[in-house]
């Protein structure tokens, strides 16, 4: 009897023990502690994990800053299709979702979150565009993973789009002959692409005929005593040289700026160009073969060039622009007016700067033949802040030259964007001419629709974009291209198709670099819906 009564305390000790969470007490390796007493904590809070993949939570037990045993702590999972954990506290990725682990210790408890994706083949290439001259090859190498797995000695399938242009072979370019090709590398469902741009030697004499045989022009420009002439904003010229530098020998009409991008960068070299002719020496563009973009960030009527030529190591013939055309006409915006600015600053020719306006960076962002008539302060018919008008400056090969632009290639995409500078034209106070005031608003969408008018006849096909607001918008202004943009009936014409929010943070209260930038990666997104 004695021994059933001895059994019977044991197994109620054990019951009190358990009921108060029995574990070493305090000043000895047999003592208890309570949830109040222990500090419980998790070091990452999120874990981003593949399916199948395992990892242990990173967990904090203490009592009095010394661990404690973490055997003693509980896990669970919200969701045990997502993520399961185990009694030690190793999270295994089921399937794709989120799921929650809860660690516990009595009442105490803290919540990790984990994020569970699929695995997925990845592939990686050393290069995804290569630059060869015909004969030479160029070996290409392709990385590819399964989730976080690297496969060894992966099946890849190599395939060209123009074997006459360039040929591979297990990774191996050879480039054929004058062209650019698209190189594909398979690997079961994942495929990548380099672009292959075969090339032939030029020599100075081609390249200095600035025939779009041997080089890229950009803009409308003109051929004025042997010099190859840049009226215009953005203007630019594209040569392909060998070797680490080159030269170019050019004027300016009065001091202003070009920016040099090299192989396709978007961040460039800003170079002081002088008034009188000069020759500037462009370095450091590492040794082989490299594509030169000089883009005149300078407006047209502030200055224009003459570029007489240049020298180098040796040169070779640009491969052909894009087949894609866009043509942008506006005024101080398109210009990027102010741009490099800040606020509370004065717009001039120093923190202005074409390259960071919407309109070219939406022409870099979809590599796209590219022409810039724009001018500060013009109207579409009216005179406010410059005797000129965009319906003859349109006409015309730009305000240097008189001549009638030819518009032998049509653009497929016309971007205008006038109304800002007519927007003054609302205020008898600051308007110009009789029509100053209200009734300007009666007038305006006659003009904007005779813009429209001569626009559609120079480009029969093409998408016309009418932009206005990034400054800030006058009812009046927008409601008269909504008129015009109604009366012309042309499925083809659209009105903002993609919203703005005024923007005064550059220079001479203009739109900042920033606001730019996010209005160009816009527009190349809306176009490309249209293509």
């Amino acid at each position: 009897m004695k021994r059933i009564w001895c059994c019977i305390l044991s197994l109620l000790m054990l019951f009190a023990c358990a009921a108060t969470a029995c574990s070493p007490s305090k000043g000895s390796s047999e003592s208890t502690f309570t949830a109040e007493e222990c500090e419980l904590s998790l070091t990452t809070k999120t874990y981003k994990i593949e399916d199948g993949q395992t990892v242990p939570l990173e967990v904090s037990f203490t009592v009095d800053g010394k661990d404690v045993n973490k055997a003693l702590l509980s896990y669970a999972s919200s969701d045990e299709n997502i993520a399961t954990v185990d009694l030690n506290g190793n999270v295994t990725g089921v399937t794709e979702g989120k799921a929650y682990i809860t660690v516990s210790y009595g009442e105490k408890s803290v919540k990790a979150t984990v994020n569970v994706t699929l695995r997925v083949n990845k592939m990686k290439l050393s290069h995804t565009s290569v630059l060869l001259p015909i004969g030479e090859t160029k070996k290409v190498s392709a990385t590819v993973q399964y989730g976080l797995t690297k496969i060894e000695n992966p099946s890849l399938v190599w395939e060209s789009s123009d074997t006459t242009v360039a040929t591979v072979e297990n990774g191996v370019i050879t480039a054929v002959s004058n062209g650019k090709a698209n190189v594909t590398v398979t690997y079961e469902d994942v495929k990548e692409t380099i672009v292959v741009e075969s090339v032939v030697e030029a020599t100075a004499a081609q390249v200095n005929t600035f025939s779009e045989e041997y080089v890229n022009i950009y803009g409308r420009s003109y051929i004025s005593n042997d010099a190859l002439s840049f009226d215009h904003c953005a203007n630019a010229i594209e040569i392909g040289v060998v070797g680490d530098s080159f030269s170019v020998e050019m004027s300016s009409t009065i001091k202003s700026y070009m920016r040099v991008f090299v192989d396709g960068a978007t961040t460039s070299q800003k170079i002081d160009v002088k008034g009188n002719r000069e020759t500037y020496q462009i370095t450091d563009l590492g040794e082989g073969y490299h594509k030169v973009r000089l883009v005149k960030i300078t407006e047209m009527t502030i200055a224009g060039w003459s570029i007489f030529g240049f020298e180098a190591e040796k040169f070779f013939v640009m491969p052909e622009k894009s087949d894609l055309k866009i043509e942008f006409v506006g005024d101080s915006i398109t210009v990027g007016y102010g741009v490099m600015g800040y606020v509370g600053q004065d717009g001039n020719a120093d923190n202005t700067d074409c390259s960071k306006a919407y309109s070219y960076v939406a022409a870099r962002e979809l590599n796209a033949d590219y022409s810039i008539v724009a001018v500060t302060g013009i109207c579409a018919k009216t005179n406010q802040w410059t005797d000129l008008n965009m319906m003859s400056v349109y006409s015309n090969v730009s305000t240097r030259n008189g001549n009638a632009y030819s518009f032998d290639e049509p653009a497929d995409v016309v971007v205008l964007n006038l109304g800002t500078n007519e927007a003054t034209h609302l205020s008898e106070e600051h308007g110009q001419g009789a029509d100053a005031g209200p009734a300007y608003a009666q007038i305006f969408p006659t003009h904007y629709k005779e813009m429209l008018t001569l626009i559609r006849k120079k480009n029969p096909n093409a998408y016309i974009i009418c932009l206005y607001g990034m400054i800030e918008e006058f009812t009046a202004i927008s409601n008269g291209i909504k008129i015009a943009i109604g009366e012309m009936e042309d499925e083809k014409i659209v009105y903002n198709p993609f919203s703005f929010r005024g923007d005064f943070n550059g220079a001479g209260r203009h739109p900042s670099s920033v606001a730019q930038k996010k209005w160009g990666e816009d527009l190349a997104d809306y176009i490309r819906t249209l293509l």
